[in-house]
């Protein structure tokens, strides 16, 4: 595994550079320290939020994957569904009930166990039009959802989402769906902390500990600086987490993006919309520099053999 940069660039540094270096590290002194990053991502814009009921933006979703696990989530090369937090499911021979058997070992990054009723509060929270969800459409296959998010239907018992104990929840469509594994592993479906928000409200996320039910947790959420993520020891595949930390950089202009990456200020930059189009013919060229086909759309990105987020 090469476990440096790979790609750097480095250049006789001016004596107005070192000047300033030598300020920053006196300034530096007077703030609060860190550990260094494993892995330092440029993923675009700055997140509008974190809950991952209402992000929109891919690079938003990335970030909360790794915070927030649904019942399946999409293995990284096929992009097909596997287990998650459910670690089996049956489906019934119509093909409109699916019922999920949660892990015994899936808990939250602050010790307590995630329930089906966790699950459930999580989908009728999508499905509550206070929520703002723009994609609980995609909950709207199942029985009585769209009623219940149109005000149709009050009682959320009526709506086809049952927990039938601690760790098996049942699930009934309007129909069978095809696609229906695939839609468990979207954001919108994942599982969130229902403690946290009863407590907190809209600003559940300035919680800490934040409880995540993801591979990461978050250390912090710095506006124009980073989001910070910790692995989380208590995930139920956290042995297959490799980065015990993962800084992401909100940068959106290309040219800025590469600056850092060549530098060695930043390890991965994700995605076309982050590489200077005038340098795209040249840049393809260079082993560090990948495109790959998600679901029929392309991503470029400059990347190491490290992965920031193995198990989101």
């Amino acid at each position: 595994m090469i476990t440096h940069r790979a790609f750097s660039i480095t250049r006789p540094a001016s004596r107005a550079f070192q000047a300033c270096v030598a300020l920053c590290l006196f300034f530096g002194g007077c703030l609060r320290r860190e550990p260094p990053a494993d892995i330092v991502i440029i993923n675009g814009n700055e997140p509008e939020s974190l809950d991952p009921a209402i992000v929109t933006g891919i690079s938003e979703m990335r970030i909360t994957k790794a915070l927030f696990e649904g019942l399946l989530r999409l293995e990284g090369k096929q992009a097909r569904p596997v287990p998650g937090l459910a670690e089996r499911w049956d489906v019934s021979a119509d093909g409109k009930v699916y019922t999920f058997y949660l892990r015994a070992n899936a808990v939250w990054s602050t010790g307590e166990p995630i329930t089906t009723a966790d699950v459930v509060y999580s989908w009728l929270r999508a499905l509550d039009p206070a929520t703002a969800a723009d994609y609980a459409g995609q909950l709207f296959y199942i029985k009585n959802a769209e009623s219940y998010y149109l005000g149709q239907i009050k009682d959320p018992a009526q709506v086809g989402i049952q927990a039938v104990d601690e760790h098996t929840l049942r699930v009934e469509l309007n129909s069978p769906l095809a696609f229906f594994l695939e839609l468990c592993c979207f954001p919108t479906l994942a599982v969130v902390p229902r403690q946290a928000i009863a407590r907190h409200g809209d600003r559940w996320l300035n919680e800490r500990p934040l409880p995540s039910s993801g591979p990461y947790e978050l250390v912090s959420w710095r506006l124009n600086d980073k989001v910070r993520l910790r692995k989380n020891p208590r995930y139920w595949d956290a042995v297959n987490t490799q980065n015990e930390l993962v800084d992401i950089l909100p940068i959106a202009s290309p040219n800025g993006a590469l600056n850092l990456y060549e530098t060695g200020v930043a390890d991965v930059v994700w995605d076309k919309d982050l590489i200077p189009t005038e340098l795209l013919d040249a840049l393809m060229q260079r082993g560090d520099f990948h495109t790959y086909d998600y679901l029929g759309t392309y991503f470029y990105r400059f990347n190491v053999t490290r992965r920031p987020f193995d198990n989101a």
